[in-house]
């Protein structure tokens, strides 16, 4: 911008160029991180497990419905966080 200071043309300018790249890869690394089973399982304590093992462990010790009713609430969480990724973007529907 003619005139504008550095801290205006970067705020102006490159953070809303910058805004849907950033938060686009912060949905992915968080799908990845979410998913991320071997270092939890072995990592993990009784009493302080994360969702995967949690779920894990239902599918191990408890019964299905259990299991799935977790399952669930890790898609629920995936679908909410990317419909908040989607709208402040401004992406109103897939593209082919």
């Amino acid at each position: 911008m003619a005139g504008a200071s550095w801290f205006g043309t970067l705020r102006r300018i490159l953070v809303p160029l910058l805004k849907p790249g950033l938060l686009g890869a912060w949905l992915l690394l968080f799908i990845l991180y979410l998913r991320e089973f071997p270092i939890s399982a072995l990592l993990y304590k009784g009493g302080l497990e994360v969702l995967s093992v949690a779920l894990w462990l239902f599918v191990e010790n408890e019964t299905a419905p259990r299991a799935a009713a977790l399952a669930l609430v890790q898609v629920a969480i995936l679908l909410v966080l990317v419909a908040l990724v989607r709208r402040v973007v401004g992406i109103e529907k897939l593209t082919a």
